[in-house]
């Protein structure tokens, strides 16, 4: 059977543990120019930011860790979040993911699975990986859930389809 679908079978699931990327504040200053460019220009004077969430993980496995910026959007499914690559002495941004992240790191997969809601029974859950210092959709789980008796909280999935890329 198909690891990588195991893989993020197991994250949605919640039967893989230490998936949950180490996310810090930082201040604009701190943050290499481009990167700080990142958080949206008009949220930064509406809310008078002076830093933005950032995470590091080493998505394409060169031992040199990309940089998560938080853009300063948001809503009710998760957050938008820009995926920095550094090359040749300068950041870019290799992609942009909106949801809450999972990292992963399970040889020979190493990427993120992105959870995005959809509403109260639904939720599509998305591996990105970097590829050629572009980030690249290769699986995607559309699952619906069932929710518990008497609440509209859901539980464990009821149905889940399968789109690989």
């Amino acid at each position: 059977m198909n690891t990588l679908l195991l893989l993020v079978l197991s994250v949605v699931l919640g039967e893989v543990s230490g998936t949950e990327l180490r996310i810090r504040e930082a201040d604009f200053a701190s943050l290499p120019p481009e990167c700080a460019a990142e958080y949206l220009p008009f949220l930064k004077e509406e809310r008078q930011a002076a830093g933005t969430k950032v995470a590091r993980c080493d998505l394409d496995g060169d031992g040199a860790p990309e940089l998560l910026v938080w853009t300063g959007a948001c809503g009710s499914g998760g957050e938008t979040w820009s995926v920095m690559t550094r090359r040749d002495g300068k950041w870019r941004r290799a992609g942009q993911i909106f949801g809450t992240m999972h990292f992963i790191d399970r040889p020979p997969h190493r990427g993120l699975v992105v959870e995005t809601p959809r509403g109260w029974e639904y939720a599509t859950w998305t591996f990105f990986e970097l590829r050629d210092g572009s980030l690249c959709r290769r699986l995607t789980l559309d699952v619906r859930y069932r929710p518990a008796k008497g609440s509209v909280l859901r539980t464990r999935p009821a149905e889940i389809i399968i789109g690989e890329r």
